[in-house]
């Protein structure tokens, strides 16, 4: 299970897409957490994804840094597609 908050938030029925934006914080229940300006929830096919630049913080206080992520719905399989530190 994956915790979000943001700023707004828009859903559409028509394509099954919730947008996320401002200051969205994501986290799943292994203490990972996600930063980021926007996000999209791919309810159909489980998936989470963003082309924003992105902090994440691991479990064990490792922070990582890039733009672009693509994660499963509750954030434990992730890739950040462009790492810058």
């Amino acid at each position: 299970d994956a915790k979000l908050t943001a700023i707004s938030g828009r859903y559409s029925e028509s394509n099954k897409k919730m947008v996320a934006t401002g200051n969205v914080v994501l986290s799943n229940r292994e203490g990972a957490r996600l930063e980021t300006e926007e996000i999209t929830f791919q309810l159909d096919s489980a998936r989470i994804y963003t082309d924003k630049f992105v902090i994440i913080t691991t479990e064990n206080g490792s922070v990582l840094r890039g733009k672009g992520l693509e994660s499963n719905d509750s954030f434990t399989k992730y890739k950040i597609l462009q790492p810058t530190g």
